[in-house]
C-alpha cells in the first residue's frame, strides 16, 4: 500500500501539475544504521513547496528522478524506468574529444551506415509533442545521435562553402550578408536552443531541401536559356525581353517563400510580435523595399514583372518594357522599365539576392539545428526516450 507521503507526491505532480523543481536525498548514520530522508521541491506559477518524507516509496521515487526537458527546453525532473540503461545512454551521447562523432562521418562517407529515416524530419516531428518520448519511433535519434550531428556538420560545411565562393565571385554583396544575418537574428530572441527552434520553425511553411531541388532545377532552365541568347550573340528586342522577363519571374516565383521569411524576420526585429505566418507575395515584397533600414538591399524587386509575364500583359516598345494592367477594357499602364533596367534587375535578382537569402536561411536553419542537437536540454529529452 502506497504511503501518505507518496500519494500527496503524485497528487501534486499529476493532478495539480507542479513541476519538481529540485531533490534532496540523505542518508544519516542513526541508532547502529541508517535513516534516509528525501526531500522534492515542487513548483508552479513561480510558487514552490516541498515534501519531505522517510517512506521507502517516497524515497524510491526520488532516486528514480533524472534531469529531462520539455520540447520547448524547460529543464525538469522525470522518472526514469531503468537507471542502468539511463546511465549507459549518458555514456553514449558523451563524446569530449569528438571521437565518436569523427567515426560517424567516415561511416556515412564510405556508406557503411546509411539512413533509412531523413534526420531533420525526424527530430522535427519528436519535438511537436512532449509525449513522444514515451514512444520507441524516436529511439533512432538517441542511437544514431552522432551520425546525425556528423551528417549536419557536413551539411554546415558545405553551405558555408557555397556562400565563401559567392562572396568570391560577387565581393559587393557582403553587405547584403550581413543583413540578412541580422535579420536572421530575430528568430533567436532566448537564447535557448529549443524555444528558439520552435519559434523559427512556426512561420516555415516550406521544405528547404524541396526549396533547393526546385531552384537546382530551374537554374538548369535558365542557364540553358543565357547559354542561347549568348551564342546568338545578337537577339531582337522582342525576343531577347521576353525571354529575360521570364528569367526574373523564375527567380522571383523561387525566392518567394524565403522572402516571406525576411518579411517576418525584419517585423520581429521591429518590434512586431506576432507576424503574419504568410502573406502575398506582393505585399511582401512592399514590406521589404518600403523597409527604412534593409529597403535598399531589394531593390530590384518588382512583383509587378511577375505578374505581368504571367499573364503577358507587357508591351515592348523599341528598347522599352510597358507593364499593363488588363483587368479593365483599356490597358492601364503601370511602369516603364528599359531593357538596361530590366536585364540589371534580373541579373542582380538570379546571381546576387536569390542566392545570397537562400544560402543565409539554410545556413540560419542548419545552425540552428546544430544548437539544438548540441545542447543539454534536447540530450537529456533524448535520455528519456522510451525510458520514462
Amino acid at each position: 500500500m502506497s504511503s501518505q507521503d507518496f500519494i500527496q507526491l503524485m497528487d501534486k505532480i499529476h493532478k495539480e501539475r507542479y513541476d519538481v523543481y529540485s531533490i534532496n536525498i540523505i542518508a544519516e548514520r542513526q541508532n547502529g544504521g541508517f535513516s534516509t530522508k528525501a526531500t522534492v521541491t515542487l513548483e508552479k506559477a513561480g510558487k514552490q513547496i516541498s515534501i519531505e518524507s522517510q517512506s521507502w516509496d517516497f524515497i524510491q521515487y526520488a532516486i528514480e528522478l533524472r534531469r529531462s526537458a520539455d520540447i520547448y527546453g524547460k529543464v525538469k525532473f522525470t522518472r526514469i524506468k531503468d537507471l542502468n540503461k539511463y546511465y549507459k545512454d549518458v555514456n553514449h551521447l558523451i563524446d569530449l574529444d569528438q571521437k565518436k562523432v569523427n567515426n560517424a562521418w567516415n561511416d556515412i562517407r564510405s556508406r557503411g551506415f546509411v539512413f533509412n529515416y531523413q534526420p531533420t524530419k525526424l527530430v522535427e516531428e519528436f519535438l511537436s509533442n512532449n509525449k513522444n518520448v514515451k514512444k520507441s519511433t524516436y529511439l533512432p535519434l538517441k542511437k544514431d545521435y552522432h551520425h546525425i550531428l556528423a551528417l549536419s556538420l557536413t551539411e554546415a560545411s558545405k553551405f558555408l562553402n557555397l556562400q565563401k565562393k559567392l562572396i568570391q565571385n560577387k565581393p559587393n554583396i557582403q553587405d547584403l550578408l550581413k543583413a540578412g544575418e541580422e535579420i536572421t537574428k530575430s528568430f533567436r530572441p532566448t537564447g535557448n536552443a529549443l524555444t528558439d527552434f520552435q519559434f523559427y520553425k512556426s512561420f516555415v511553411s516550406f521544405d528547404t531541401e524541396d526549396l533547393n531541388e526546385r531552384i537546382t532545377q530551374q537554374t538548369t532552365v535558365i542557364d540553358d536559356t543565357v547559354q542561347e541568347l549568348i551564342r546568338r550573340k545578337t537577339v531582337p528586342s522582342n525576343i531577347a525581353i521576353p525571354k529575360i522577363i521570364d528569367i526574373y519571374s523564375r527567380c522571383l516565383e523561387l525566392s518567394a517563400p524565403v522572402l516571406n521569411i525576411i518579411r517576418i524576420g525584419l517585423e520581429i526585429k521591429n518590434g512586431i510580435p506576432s507576424p503574419i505566418k504568410n502573406d502575398y507575395l506582393t505585399r511582401n515584397v512592399s514590406s521589404l523595399i518600403g523597409d527604412q533600414n534593409y529597403g535598399q538591399y531589394f531593390s530590384c524587386l518588382d512583383a509587378t514583372i511577375r505578374h505581368t509575364d504571367a499573364h503577358i500583359s507587357y508591351k515592348i516598345s523599341g528598347t522599352e518594357v510597358h507593364l499593363l494592367d488588363i483587368r479593365t477594357k483599356k490597358p492601364k499602364l503601370i511602369k516603364t522599365y528599359t531593357f538596361d533596367q530590366i536585364y540589371k534587375m534580373t541579373d542582380a535578382l538570379l546571381h546576387e539576392l536569390l542566392p545570397v537569402i537562400f544560402y543565409t536561411f539554410s545556413i540560419h536553419e542548419i545552425a540552428a539545428f546544430l544548437l539544438v542537437l548540441t545542447s543539454f536540454e534536447y540530450k537529456v529529452l533524448l535520455l528519456s526516450i522510451d525510458n520514462c
